[in-house]
């Protein structure tokens, strides 16, 4: 994929954010996660290029932080996002990734329009929402392993909620046992058992995620990973 004429640049007052002009067409709203709009032409473009020699992840980072996206767009700036970046910032080897329905999203290109005109709808409204789940969760899991089979990391981290129902965790696992990387899931089942009495009681269950002891447990999870990862490259042992 050839971007050279594409115009990566900073976003106006956010340098940490990339616009880059992929896609040629006006975006659209796409509301939903339907079957068309999880393969949508938009999002595989940008799939694509995330997967291209031409896509550099941010200088320095050696650990993907694979986080739930947020209704609110930009990610970073929902009440969700926020909290989670405010951590996330504390440790520049760590690199943040959305999982969404528009695919595996680099925290740093989220402000472009294709990443900021869509929404998820809540499946169990739709007939069919046993197949729409069964579709996203396949197109989804080939996106993260197609994405971690192109850039390379020391170590993944997945923010997720260790034991619900139709968790990606344990595919997620796999993909990194295949590749030889370390995988680590936060929070871990202590702080999520303490938690969940808060978690039956939310209107969105992103809000998890943001809950103080659940920021605290993932703080402490990436101060571990980090002084791991500088230790595995500076070849001595924890």
């Amino acid at each position: 994929m050839d971007t050279t004429e594409k115009n990566i640049r900073e976003y106006p007052g956010f340098p940490e954010y990339k616009l880059l002009d992929l896609i040629d067409e006006k975006t659209t709203f796409k509301r939903g996660a339907s079957y068309e709009h999880i393969h949508h032409n938009e999002f595989n473009i940008w799939q694509d290029y995330f997967c291209s020699e031409d896509y550099k992840k941010p200088s320095g980072t050696k650990i993907a932080f694979l986080q739930v996206c947020s209704w609110a767009k930009p990610y970073d700036f929902s009440y969700i996002g926020k909290k989670i970046r405010e951590v996330t910032n504390r440790y520049p080897m760590v690199h943040p990734i959305i999982l969404s329905n528009a695919g595996v999203i680099p925290y740093e290109y989220q402000m472009n329009p294709t990443f900021c005109a869509y929404d998820w709808i809540n499946l169990e409204t739709l007939e069919n929402f046993e197949e729409i789940r069964k579709e996203y969760r396949e197109v989804l899991i080939y996106r993260i392993e197609r994405y971690l089979k192109a850039n390379k990391y020391d170590l993944v981290v997945q923010y997720g909620i260790p034991t619900k129902k139709y968790s990606l965790s344990p595919l997620i696992k796999d993909i990194c046992k295949n590749f030889n990387i370390k995988y680590v899931l936060t929070p871990n089942i202590e702080t999520y058992k303490n938690s969940k009495e808060k978690l039956k009681n939310l209107r969105d269950i992103g809000e998890f995620f943001c809950i103080n002891e659940v920021l605290e447990n993932m703080d402490d999870c990436l101060k571990k990973v980090c002084e791991y990862v500088k230790s595995i490259n500076n070849n001595t042992s924890l």
